[in-house]
């Protein structure tokens, strides 16, 4: 399944090599933008995420899906 797909439907992923470790759980694209909530250590918060910049790193292997 292909990332976008993925990242549409709200599976949850993690980082490694520098990029963030904690857990994100995509919400929605809006145009160029990922919303997503990041979880770690017990903090949950909103952030905003440029699309193709993510994209990039799951490409690179910076980030997977749990």
């Amino acid at each position: 399944m292909d990332i976008l797909k993925q990242l549409e439907e709200g599976k949850p992923f993690s980082g490694r090599n520098g990029a963030f470790t904690g857990r994100v759980e995509p919400q929605s694209i809006e145009g160029d933008t990922l919303k997503v909530i990041c979880d770690k250590s017990g903090t949950r918060w909103h952030e905003n995420w440029e699309l193709q910049h993510v994209v990039w790193a799951f490409e690179r292997g910076d980030y997977y899906f749990l």
